[in-house]
């Protein structure tokens, strides 16, 4: 039954097109060909009735034999020596395509089972003629990995870890290149700082390329652009977007970013001591003692000259402990300035940051224009929860930030032993009464004060860190210079505030190229530092204004045929800077 129906469904067709021949169902089929060489080609795309093929000579109308050609399928072919110019062919064609290959499942993926060498398995993941994933992107290249596990103990919880890392590169169609390094751990680590070359081990980066546009979205390194006051380094996460076009038979570059900075910057001039390597503290800008530098943004400067990372080169750093170390490399003095620039970790504000610009060239002449803002958000955040007291003090400060802190003792409603407690009292010494000291108690009818200290300096504090069983840091009182009222420790308890800044720069400059040893330029700069973005006080001298002029001329003092070439040119620059 199976088989007869097979047949009515293949003739039915050919039924039905027959009696329709001279109608626009007709399967009927005339073509006028030219023919040039005895090589098979393809008549149509559907299947042709063996039976109907009939040719004709085009200039006399004569049937041509059927010996001088052959016919399989849709494939024709001349054998005749002296081929015609043109013949007419005349045809029947299926409502399908009979050579076409039809199947439920790809034999592609069929491959030998490896338990069973005898038997085979169908699996659709894995391309066995290729050995290729079908998930595989045509044009991308990638590598990478991904794991999961877990950690558990008799002292400690079930703990999951989970690590990624990818790496692609290629295109994804329409010209569209990506580029993209994405790695994710549990604890992102930060290098030790101890070769030349930093590797990031918690970084996303994703460029999209385009003809002469790029898109970056991540972690990504902001640089200087062209110019003299416009001069930053640094690590951001965001997005990013540059154009290059030809605009009045010259080059016009743009680029446009708005990210969320990642740290502050810093400059610290190290204080060194006699034959000391290290390491060297450092501390962030209001003296902060524990500090986690961004890696890769320092710089260290030593007599004015840039040094260079690494074991085998100039100084070593640990980013964690913001500690330096100088190696055998550069000997270390009393008298050896060394200054160092860089960022860190600042939880205090969420920090924001756009920056947009264009440079344009045209022949000798170029021009530039450069925008910088920067500027922390006013919700304070992460190691610093402001209170309206607080944000009180910081609105009558002004810019004078230096003795800015509020009271750091607190009251207990009532004692507990999960903190550091201590109790009032009032010492008489050498005669004189110094009220409200804080003493380390542990009795419930008077310890009711917790108390948060700063370091304020040394000989600027009244309380000294000392040793304890306490489970805690504890502060002892240790009184003044009988002599001098100079105070013996470097500790208060005070909570030192800090406010969110803002700092914008907008530089507008040209130069033009004389020759190739001449040039002259000039740039104008206008800034505005907001130390304190609560404050209006002091803010007169927040904006400030620059101009810087260079020129260069390039000249030889003797013909080329003389001396040697290396004391033949010679260069004079002269520069001018000045605030306006």
């Amino acid at each position: 039954m199976k088989l007869l129906l097979n047949i009515f469904l293949f003739f039915c067709p050919l039924l039905l097109f027959s009696q329709t021949e001279n109608t626009h169902l007709s399967n009927w089929r005339t073509k006028t060909l030219v023919i040039k060489e005895n090589k098979a080609f393809q008549l149509d795309s559907l299947t042709i009735i063996p039976s109907s093929l009939e040719i004709f000579e085009y200039n006399t109308g004569e049937k041509v034999d059927s010996k001088y050609y052959t016919f399989e399928y849709d494939k024709f072919q001349w054998h005749r020596t002296t081929l015609p110019d043109t013949i007419d062919i005349r045809y029947q064609v299926l409502s399908i395509n009979l050579s076409q290959q039809f199947s439920r499942l790809d034999t592609n993926y069929i491959k030998v089972d490896i338990t069973a060498p005898d038997d085979y398995v169908y699996d659709p993941f894995t391309n066995n003629a290729t050995g290729k994933s079908i998930l595989d992107l045509d044009g991308i290249d990638y590598s990478g990995s991904f794991s999961r596990g877990i950690s558990f103990g008799n002292s400690q919880n079930l703990v999951l870890n989970s690590n990624f890392n990818l790496q692609m590169s290629g295109n994804l169609g329409d010209d569209i290149e990506i580029l993209a390094a994405i790695s994710d751990q549990n604890i992102p680590l930060q290098p030790e700082g101890n070769t030349q070359n930093i590797q990031d081990f918690d970084r996303v980066f994703i460029q999209l390329k385009k003809g002469r546009s790029s898109l970056i979205a991540g972690d990504y390194d902001l640089r200087k652009p062209q110019g003299y006051f416009m001069n930053y380094n640094k690590k951001l996460q965001g997005a990013k977007f540059e154009n290059e076009m030809d605009l009045f038979n010259g080059s016009l570059k743009n680029y446009a970013g708005f990210a969320v900075s990642g740290g502050k910057f810093a400059r610290q001039n190290l204080l060194t001591n006699e034959g000391n390597q290290g390491p060297y503290k450092l501390r962030g800008n209001e003296n902060e003692l524990f500090i986690i530098v961004l890696s890769g943004t320092e710089k260290v400067y030593l007599d004015g000259l840039l040094l260079t990372r690494g074991e085998i080169n100039d100084y070593t750093i640990d980013y964690n402990r913001g500690e330096i170390i100088f190696t055998a490399n550069r000997l270390i003095t009393k008298d050896t300035r060394i200054i160092v620039e860089f960022e860190y970790t600042d939880q205090n504000y969420l920090r924001f940051l756009y920056t947009l610009g264009s440079e344009y060239k045209k022949g000798k002449w170029s021009g530039r224009f450069h925008l910088y803002n920067e500027q922390d958000s006013k919700n304070s955040s992460g190691q610093q929860e402001l209170t309206t007291a607080q944000i009180n003090f910081l609105n009558q400060a002004g810019d004078n930030l230096e003795n800015v802190a509020a009271p750091g003792i607190d009251t207990l409603l009532e004692f507990t032993t999960d903190k550091i407690t201590y109790k009032l009292i009032d010492t008489l010494i050498n005669g004189i009464i110094y009220p409200d000291i804080l003493v380390y108690s542990t009795n419930p009818d008077s310890a009711k004060y917790t108390a948060k200290f700063s370091d304020v300096g040394e000989n600027n504090g009244n309380y000294i860190p000392s040793t304890s069983a306490a489970n805690g840091r504890v502060y002892i009182w240790v009184a003044p210079d009988p002599f001098t009222g100079i105070p013996q420790g470097s500790f208060e308890p005070v909570i030192k505030l800090i406010a969110p800044e803002k700092r914008q720069l907008m530089t507008l400059g040209g130069r033009y190229d004389i020759d190739k040893d001449s040039y002259l330029d000039i740039e104008g700069a206008l800034s505005n530092h907001d130390k304190n973005r609560f404050s209006n006080v002091d803010s007169e001298d927040d904006k400030g204004t620059a101009l810087r002029l260079d020129f260069q001329n390039g000249f030889s003092f003797f013909k080329k045929d003389i001396f040697d070439e290396n004391t033949k040119n010679k260069t004079l620059e002269t520069h001018y800077s000045s605030k306006i």
